[in-house]
């Protein structure tokens, strides 16, 4: 059995019995290890970048192994992460097999969402029969860099101030 101790140049030398005659040669033994993660990246948490609906992130993983790991992962470095919580899943891998380690990547929507106008003020008159008015207001126009979820007036709790007025 050899062992990662056992690599390393090794030299042979032959001789016949009268020692007058000699041959030597080398020979170098390489023992291939399975990686071993040193670094997995760390659980992290970032902002959504301005006027978008994720972030992009940055990450290395790091391991030993002869030979030399590469790495594999779900999402690559680099790249754009949506709003929410991803999982990341690393593989470092070589000749000799592979291991895993995971992480999560949570990118949180900070940017409040924009009003870019709101209905004008209005005046009514009430009827003299009931004492009220129906009106009909237009919505407030909103945009956000992940969608518009809901929009919600404090007059009626509705996306639109319509209604009978007293």
């Amino acid at each position: 059995h050899i062992a990662p101790a056992d690599a390393g140049t090794y030299t042979v030398t032959a001789s016949d019995s009268t020692q007058l005659c000699a041959a030597t040669a080398s020979t170098t033994i390489t023992v291939n290890v399975l990686p071993v993660i040193t670094s997995c990246p760390s659980d992290t948490t970032v902002n959504a970048t301005s006027d978008s609906c994720g972030a992009v992130v940055n990450f290395t993983a790091t391991a030993t192994g002869t030979p030399a790991a590469n790495f594999w992962y779900s999402k690559n470095p680099g790249t754009s992460f949506p709003i929410g919580t991803t999982s990341v899943l690393v593989s470092a891998y070589n000749t000799c097999g592979s291991v895993t380690c995971i992480f999560s990547v949570t990118v949180i929507d900070n940017q409040p969402p924009d009003i870019i106008s709101c209905p004008p003020d209005t005046t009514a008159l009430a009827t003299q029969a009931t004492g009220t008015k129906v009106l009909i207001i237009d919505p407030a126009v909103v945009t956000d860099n992940c969608g518009v979820a809901s929009i919600v007036n404090s007059f009626n709790g509705t996306a639109n101030a319509s209604d009978t007025f007293p």
